[in-house]
């Protein structure tokens, strides 16, 4: 054993070396305990195979000692008679005589402890570590640079999708304050909630694994919201709207200030904002005087496109000239509660549409990530999603 420790050294010394050259020539990460343990596992071995590589051998040992005491070979002669059957006469003679010589040998003294073998490679070994040690790293395969990309591209993909729904909060917070469609309301809230994962399931290794599934997941998000808001009743209420802004792009200017808001919002897509004004044009039609005139005047240009009955837009035309046959109060709140429900729509689809352009948006960032993105120009499709890139 001792005369191979040096060579279990060597390989202790190799073994370290190796995995510090891992390290540095190949970003291999390898865990802290194991630097230390493998090398003192592979001394532990070798000397463990060197210990039962050589079994005891009374007659090598004997050799040994009469070598080292300079006598002559007679206790290693005794101990092969007896090994080899010699003649039993030969064999007691060469015995007594090697009794009377091994009673003046010390074995401690006479077999001696072995000395390493080749000590130099122990020091070449050293100096090896010692370069290990002092390398720089190269990273060769480019492995560590490929996981900091990973790492990149995964940060950005959770940072994409913490923005997503930070935007469709606003949108579910927005849905709240205007009491929309109790089911939408859920979709919306449901969409926005962070994804809680369960301990048991493993988080998404790689970046591509993890724009997949971020992925998946807007995917499936814009087909409810495209379900939900290919409804009939919004479609018609969409309809309804486009059709009260081209009546108003052919008549004359509204005189109302809710009929001028209202179209300005029609013009600009803003369903929302023209719904909130058709309940301002129906409050302000209820109320008497100039005011309720221009209202309801601008609320009968409009009353084909709105659907409203025949005998109410003869009511409110005859109104807002001034003859007999004002409209009652009773008509007048059945319109107010009409353009209600028509905002509630109208505000829904907005709602909804903008939602479904936030979801579009982000599918457009994980479906390229380009290495350059965010400093370069983001895809264009709605100016307020850039929050959080």
């Amino acid at each position: 054993m001792v005369q191979h420790s040096s060579d279990a050294m060597v390989l202790a010394i190799s073994s370290l070396v190796i995995l510090l050259l891992s390290e540095r020539l190949f970003s291999i990460a390898i865990p802290e305990p194991f630097e230390m343990l493998i090398p003192i596992g592979v001394m532990v071995l070798a000397m463990t195979i060197a210990f039962f590589s050589v079994r005891p051998a009374p007659v090598s040992e004997a050799v040994e000692a009469e070598l080292k005491g300079s006598i002559p070979q007679t206790i290693s002669t005794s101990l092969l008679a007896r090994q080899e059957g010699f003649d039993d006469e030969a064999a007691e003679m060469i015995a007594a005589d090697a009794d009377k010589i091994a009673a003046h040998v010390d074995p401690s003294q006479a077999v001696p402890l072995g000395r390493p073998d080749h000590p130099w490679r122990a020091a070449v070994a050293l100096v090896m570590l010692i370069g290990a040690f002092s390398m720089p790293g190269v990273d060769l395969l480019g492995i560590e640079q490929e996981q900091v990309r990973n790492k990149r591209e995964s940060d950005r993909t959770a940072r994409k999708i913490a923005s997503l729904d930070r935007r469709l909060r606003e949108v579910s917070r927005l849905a709240e304050v205007h009491k929309i469609d109790v089911e939408t309301r859920k979709l919306l809230k449901q969409i926005s909630r962070k994804e809680q994962r369960k301990p048991s399931e493993k988080r998404a290794e790689g970046r591509e694994a993890t724009r997949q599934v971020a992925l998946k997941r807007t995917e499936a998000a814009r087909s409810q919201v495209k379900r939900r808001l290919g409804r009939s009743e919004l479609s018609a209420a969409r309809s309804t709207a486009d059709r009260v802004r081209r009546a108003g792009e052919q008549q004359a200017s509204p005189e109302s200030r809710a009929g001028q808001e209202l179209q300005k919002a029609l013009r600009k897509g803003e369903l929302g904002r023209a719904g909130q004004q058709l309940q301002k044009l129906a409050k302000a039609a209820q109320k008497p005087g100039a005011e309720g005139d221009q209202a309801r005047a601008d609320l009968a240009k409009l009353a084909q496109a709105l659907g409203l009955s025949g005998d109410l837009a003869s009511k409110l035309n005859t109104s807002a000239g001034g003859s007999k046959g004002n409209p009652s109060a009773q008509d007048l709140k059945a319109l107010a509660d009409q353009m209600d429900l028509l905002a509630r729509l109208l505000r829904e689809s907005d709602l909804l549409d903008h939602a479904s352009k936030q979801i579009k948006f982000t599918e457009a960032e994980l479906s390229s990530l380009p290495s350059e993105w965010p400093e370069g120009p983001p895809p264009e499709i709605c100016p307020d999603c850039l929050a959080g890139t």
